[in-house]
């Protein structure tokens, strides 16, 4: 799981941030967009939800880098209450959290892209 951001323009809702969530098994990537990074404990919450009610699966490990966002009393409570191990790479090693880097740069390429061929200015 990161978060990427702030982008260079808002979206139409006032997002500047999106954060990814991806399953370490099947691959599959989760994105949402948000506003502020204090919106991640929120975000995560409704995605843990989701996840064990439509697809019938249980979050079992998160990996995150240290960042304060994901890092913080609410969230490490709500992932002991659910037995969730909290993984958190260490500082300046973003190779340890790769395929969620990985995406996030593919992702602000494209959004890089869709913007200067829209032609909005940054």
């Amino acid at each position: 799981m990161d978060l990427c951001g702030p982008m260079p323009t808002e979206s139409q809702g006032g997002n500047k941030y999106f954060l990814s969530i991806i399953d370490a098994y099947s691959r599959k990537v989760t994105v949402f967009p948000i506003r502020n990074k204090s919106d991640v404990f929120h975000t995560f919450i409704r995605f843990q939800k989701r996840a064990e009610r439509f697809l019938s699966k249980k979050v079992i490990a998160v990996r995150t880098d240290g960042g304060l966002e994901f890092c913080n009393k609410d969230m490490d409570n709500f992932l002991t209450e659910l037995g969730i191990k909290h993984e958190v790479t260490n500082s300046y090693t973003p190779e340890m959290n790769g395929v969620a880097e990985r995406f996030n740069l593919t992702a602000l390429d494209g959004i890089k892209t869709l913007l200067k061929s829209s032609e909005v200015p940054p």
